[in-house]
């Protein structure tokens, strides 16, 4: 798929994938959490080769399975990249929580291709082996440029703290640049935070649902609360901006514990915020006992304001 093809795609992707572009759920087409792996993933993350414009590491697909769950769930996409990205690419973070690696599916899917699925993303018997805390999303390559050139923050928080493993350098290059020095319209912005928030919510309470019927789906909680409060907080800060931001107003946004100690006072909840990031991050594993109503507190907080939550039914349920 060369870049001119991509660049005509562009307009049909949006239409196409509007609804769920935006989403965190739609942003992890899968995610999962190293099923399966044995070695350290840390051990073959250096032995990336560069044969020209392209890169190569086939021990570090293999371990993560990378064409496998690809042939599984997008059998019509035939390329793909896989960048590593968050705090274990910093030089200086010599042990960092966990690994977290993006795939971008290049290829020609059809339009009805949009299912989600989500496999392994906490720690169980079947993965109970792993070295280390991985994290593996795969995404359509356009939904993710669209969305960076749209301003979301997780997109272009990926796009300027990562490192390209295996693929053409030509298209990850071109996610740099293309993002790099783009105006985004900020009203634009709010109103795809909008949709995105919708989804987000609802996608919150059916986890809820499910959660009282299969008592091992409390981490679908938290990832889904964690997604829903971080729209949130992100649509206030928008809100602040002027008409015309650039990326690095943007990577501000995805920030997210700065974001919620600068949008509340109460020190209690300021304690809850943090602790459902450490949940999501598998800092802190012991979910079981955990009572998940503390999220609901928050996102009335949010939706009511401080003032006003106190005493009153959550918002979510």
């Amino acid at each position: 798929m060369g870049i001119i093809s991509i660049i005509k795609d562009i307009l049909i992707t949006i239409w196409n994938t509007k609804e769920w572009t935006f989403s965190g759920i739609g942003n992890v087409i899968v995610s999962c959490l190293g099923r399966g792996i044995e070695k350290g993933v840390s051990s073959l993350i250096n032995k990336t080769n560069k044969k020209g414009l392209l890169y190569c590491n086939n021990d570090l697909v293999h371990m993560l399975k990378i064409k496998e769950t690809i042939k599984e769930y997008f059998p019509e996409y035939n390329d793909f990249l896989l960048i590593q990205y968050g705090s274990s690419v910093d030089p200086n973070e010599s042990n960092p929580n966990d690994y977290d690696f993006i795939v971008l599916l290049l290829g020609h899917p059809r339009k009805d291709v949009k299912s989600v699925h989500n496999n392994g993303t906490y720690p169980s018997e079947e993965i109970k082996n792993i070295k280390e805390d991985i994290d593996i999303v795969f995404r359509d390559y356009l939904s993710f440029l669209f969305a960076a050139c749209s301003g979301m923050p997780y997109e272009n928080s990926v796009i300027t703290k990562s490192k390209l493993l295996v693929g053409h350098e030509g298209y990850y290059v071109w996610l740099k640049n293309i993002t790099m020095n783009i105006m985004m319209d900020s009203e634009f912005l709010l109103r795809r935070f909008d949709d995105k928030i919708l989804i987000e919510r609802q996608a919150y309470i059916n986890a809820k649902k499910e959660e009282k019927e299969f008592f091992n789906k409390k981490y679908d909680i938290i990832r889904a609360g964690y997604y829903y409060i971080t729209s949130l907080l992100q649509r206030e800060e928008i809100k602040k901006f002027k008409t015309v931001i650039m990326q690095d107003d943007v990577v501000e946004l995805a920030k997210v514990i700065p974001l919620g100690k600068n949008y509340f006072t109460d020190n209690e909840i300021i304690s809850d915020y943090i602790k459902l990031v450490n949940l999501l991050k598998r800092n802190n594993k012991d979910i079981v006992n955990i009572d998940m109503k503390f999220i609901d507190k928050i996102i009335d907080i949010i939706i009511k304001g401080e003032d006003n939550c106190a005493e009153k039914e959550c918002e979510s349920k």
